[in-house]
């Protein structure tokens, strides 16, 4: 008989253990729990989330746009900011002489920046249209490129300009400004000459208006727009008095002829800075070959305009033209066709040529 030894432990049976999870498959049941709400999120959201993400997208290429825009502007306003014009540049003339010399500064080059020569009249202001006489329009120089990057609006894009360049307001503040003129012609009402039956006068009336803006620097403007906001707007009118009148005269014979006698041509030149007062600029001009000087200042928030010269009493007050008041009944100094005085242009309608009086 066998006795065990009672210091010795007795051995305890245990059921097999059954198989449970690991923690390999525990890291795949989260791996696979992961995947499966990332699928129902994107079933769930996936149409907002792809509108989300193209916004986004927008508003970043946006974004870029804007900035590659502003430094764009910001290049070319420097340009104008600095542009340096000849004093001698003509940039606006009504005489065929001075009409011919814009066109041989264009052709040499001489009158870089600014583009072709082009008619000054502003068709989108009332009262505005070409001569209402065989003779050849206005001419203005176009404006240089650079500037429709950063203000281009009918303030700076109608008419021809005069001046570009920074002046500095009493207050200490830069400011770019731009001034342009804007030509319109009227025909006023026919008068019988009492010299001659078939014979009518009339007087035209030449309108030229120096329109200055002042602009703030290049900026992101409201609506995503690049430019340089307007900060001031001044204007000043230039109407030709009696003595600076050009007459016409229609011989209403069979056929009919038309005979001008040109008086009161303005021409004006590249505005120049004051090296010695930084808020002052001139213009200068001439009217029939009399020389004069269109002086500007800027101010806070305008700019004064003073004139000399035969400008000084040809500026408008009070903003509305005068009626235009018909020439004498005998205001020739001979019949068509016959020498005169003043040495005018007189030619049939068809071949009617420019001359200054």
């Amino acid at each position: 008989m066998n006795r065990s030894d009672p210091d010795k432990p007795t051995l305890v049976q245990y059921a097999a253990a059954e198989p449970g999870v690991t923690r390999r498959g525990f890291r795949l049941l989260l791996l696979l729990t992961f995947i499966n709400t990332i699928l129902l999120g994107a079933y769930v959201m996936g149409p907002g989330l792809q509108v989300f993400a193209k916004q986004q997208w927008a508003a970043f290429q946006e974004k870029r746009r804007i900035a590659k825009a502003l430094e764009w502007a910001k290049s070319n306003e420097q340009l104008a900011l600095n542009l340096s014009v000849p004093s001698g540049q003509l940039m606006y003339a009504e005489d065929i002489e001075g009409i011919t010399l814009m066109e041989k500064q264009v052709a040499t080059a001489s009158a870089e920046p600014f583009g072709q020569v082009v008619t000054a009249h502003d068709r989108l202001m009332p009262n505005s249209s070409p001569a209402p006489y065989p003779v050849r329009d206005p001419q203005v120089l176009e404006n240089p490129k650079f500037l429709a990057t950063f203000a281009d609006d009918r303030f700076d894009s109608t008419g021809g300009p005069l001046f570009i360049y920074k002046r500095t307001t009493p207050s200490g503040e830069t400011k770019l400004v731009i001034v342009r003129v804007i030509s319109s012609v009227k025909l006023g009402d026919d008068v019988r000459d009492q010299s001659a039956g078939s014979l009518f006068n009339s007087f035209v009336r030449s309108s030229r208006t120096l329109v200055i803006t002042t602009r703030d620097p290049v900026a992101v403007l409201p609506g995503g727009k690049i430019g340089a906001a307007v900060h001031s707007i001044s204007r000043a009118t230039y109407v030709n008095p009696p003595e600076y009148a050009t007459l016409v005269t229609i011989d209403r014979t069979t056929p009919p002829r038309t005979f001008v006698e040109l008086h009161g041509l303005l021409r004006f030149y590249a505005g120049q800075p004051d090296p010695n007062d930084p808020s002052r600029f001139t213009i200068r001009y001439t009217l029939d070959d009399e020389e004069g000087l269109i002086d500007c200042r800027l101010k806070d928030e305008t700019v004064t305009i003073t004139e000399t010269g035969p400008l000084a009493k040809a500026r408008l007050q009070g903003g509305s033209e005068p009626p235009l008041a018909p020439p004498p009944p005998s205001v020739r100094t001979a019949k068509p066709g016959a020498p005169r005085q003043s040495t005018p242009t007189t030619a049939p309608a068809s071949n009617l040529s420019q001359s200054k009086g």
